[in-house]
């Protein structure tokens, strides 16, 4: 994917992290391919939306995706499943239904199944890349060849389920990570030259005090070097239970300080 976006005019580099469900674009701003970008990545199959530059409206400067396009996946999965079932029914009924009915069902389930791994696997052979969408396309079309119609539409069903659950999953995992950094105070309180001052998280240097007071989440890792107090934990650890810190012990940015300073 990045290779392809990385091919367009104005492009100087792309980087893709999965994890994070981002793509970070070097562009010459006297091209501005963002719109091309966006368009190379829906191309594959997968769903993506400007995040826009710094002081910038997000979303700027690109199209936003349409329904078909946001759903491009589920809509395979479901159509793929249907036409499956439609087969396996028809070649069921016996011989007043002629077989190449069913096979025709198979053959439509291939296509209409496989339409993010299609669409996947030839630009990825355009980028001169091997990966498991083309590996996925040669056993399709290789089982069709020796007239397994049903065991080929069955692969690209499965294969198409198996990601779109594991988009779900990440798309789920990453919700989380947001909101556990929004969980983390804008401002940390740092004692510095017997005074307290509030300064933003980026800007406290490691091996500064940070002061918590009841009722604050704490908004930086750290150790206690003074005071003791039951902090809860569940946004971060999931243990339901205040856990009792004192002079030592580790904390981290999230948690709440329930009762002491």
């Amino acid at each position: 994917m990045a290779k392809s976006v990385e091919k367009l005019d104005g492009v100087v580099s792309a980087e893709v992290n999965f994890a994070s469900g981002t793509m970070l674009l070097e562009y010459d701003p006297a091209t501005d391919p963002r719109a091309a970008a966006v368009a190379v990545v829906r191309g594959t199959g997968h769903g993506i939306e400007a995040l826009g530059e710094p002081g910038e409206a997000e979303g700027a400067g690109v199209p936003a995706p349409t329904w078909f396009e946001a759903h491009r996946s589920e809509l395979a999965v479901a159509s793929g499943g249907g036409l499956i079932v439609l087969g396996w029914l028809i070649g069921r009924a016996g011989p007043a239904v002629p077989e190449v009915a069913s096979t025709v069902f198979y053959a439509l389930a291939i296509v209409a199944g496989g339409t993010v791994t299609w669409r996947r696997a030839w630009v990825s052979l355009k980028a001169r890349m091997l990966d498991m969408n083309v590996l996925m396309a040669i056993a399709v079309v290789g089982a069709a060849a020796i007239g397994e119609w049903a065991e080929g539409a069955t692969v690209v069903f499965l294969f198409a389920l198996g990601g779109t659950l594991e988009s779900r999953s990440l798309a789920r995992t990453r919700r989380s990570i947001r909101d556990l950094m929004d969980l983390t105070p804008p401002t940390v309180r740092l004692r510095r030259r017997a005074a307290e001052v509030e300064v933003g998280p980026a800007e406290a240097a490691v091996g500064e005090t940070m002061v918590v007071r009841p009722g604050e989440r704490i908004a930086l890792d750290g150790t206690v070097i003074s005071g003791n107090s039951a902090v809860d934990e569940s946004p971060v650890t999931g243990e339901s239970v205040p856990v009792g810190k004192a002079e030592g012990d580790r904390v981290f940015a999230g948690s709440l300080n329930t009762s002491g300073l």
